[in-house]
């Protein structure tokens, strides 16, 4: 029920993203070719040889990914994973914990308030986009470290 990658919820489905790698990528790449494309050497070293369109063009394409860049706010997204992938490992611990001891009078209290804190992470989450393929990934792995296995 419990891995190192996202947490597993009563449905048997990942609930969490596990972090914003491909937010980290996207930003790099992304930067790199604004930097490629405004470079004036670059566009010195090809004008010469191309058509004159395509110093306007490179202009071009530049502020578009610029815009993009601006627009999807990719560290925003990395930052919001990192914290959803550390409150989701911190809440699947306070399952465990009450796993481990569910026998107390209050077992039910605390259980009712992790599935509230379930509640208001799965809101939370809500403007970070769900890759299916990605998140089955993860559960596959989750599920294998813990040797589980769920009826679709």
């Amino acid at each position: 029920m419990f891995g190192k990658a996202g947490s597993v919820g009563k449905s048997g489905r990942i609930t969490s993203p596990t972090g914003g790698s491909q937010f980290q990528t996207e930003q790099k790449v992304l930067t790199l070719m604004t930097l490629l494309f405004s470079s004036g050497a670059a566009v010195t070293f090809i004008a010469d040889w191309l058509p004159q369109w395509v110093k306007p063009v490179l202009m071009l394409l530049t502020a578009a990914i610029s815009l993009y860049l601006l627009l999807q706010q990719n560290q925003k997204r990395v930052t919001e994973c990192a914290d959803l992938h550390f409150r989701w490992s911190r809440l699947a611990n306070e399952y465990k914990a009450l796993w481990d001891d569910m026998y107390p009078p209050d077992a039910l209290g605390r259980l009712r308030a992790l599935e509230e804190e379930e509640a208001e992470l799965s809101k939370s989450s809500m403007g970070i986009p769900n890759n299916e393929r990605a998140m089955l990934k993860w559960q596959d792995y989750v599920t294998s470290q813990h040797r589980l296995t769920f009826i679709a």
